[in-house]
């Protein structure tokens, strides 16, 4: 009996990994464009602009616990990396409350834009925070749901040889 309630527990434990842990995927297919407004601000931020750019999208909430453990490992992308072509820009979604203000609480100072729910449902994102890297191409080249400091480095790993490309 000891056994049984053994494999049920381990078998709890990988399932609870299989849930909360991030969820690497092979992601090449092209972006799909969007364009969204700033939190504050008037004029609008359109991918296609972006291109030759490499471009992180973070979808996010500032209610989503995992999404505020992101902010840091993003706002120091964003410091590192953004003189060499790097463009961090956080989709706010299912939010109440100033996502700017939110962010800026957590650190961060990379671009907010708002009402993205288009643009997750278009890019299929199904849970929070779910990370997106596109290459100067415009083909994804990693999509991430979840947070922890597996994706953070395999993240930065993902942007670093985008940007030397």
């Amino acid at each position: 009996m000891k056994k049984l309630g053994m494999w049920i527990a381990l078998g709890c434990i990988c399932a609870a990994g299989a849930i909360f842990s991030p969820r690497l995927s092979d992601a090449s297919f092209h972006a799909p464009d969007f364009t969204l407004y700033p939190s504050r601000g008037a004029v609008p931020v359109t991918l296609a602009d972006l291109r030759g750019k490499v471009v992180v999208l973070d979808f996010w909430a500032s209610w989503c616990v995992p999404c505020k453990l992101a902010v840091p490992d993003l706002e120091a992308l964003h410091q590192a990396h953004a003189r060499k072509g790097l463009v961090v820009l956080g989709i706010n979604v299912n939010d109440k409350g100033d996502p700017v203000e939110s962010l800026q609480k957590l650190g961060g100072s990379y671009p907010v834009l708002v009402k993205g729910e288009p643009v997750a449902s278009d890019y299929g994102v199904s849970a929070l925070p779910t990370v997106i890297v596109i290459g100067r191409d415009g083909n994804v080249l990693l999509r991430e749901t979840g947070y922890s400091p597996v994706l953070s480095e395999k993240l930065r790993e993902v942007v670093e040889a985008a940007l030397d490309e």
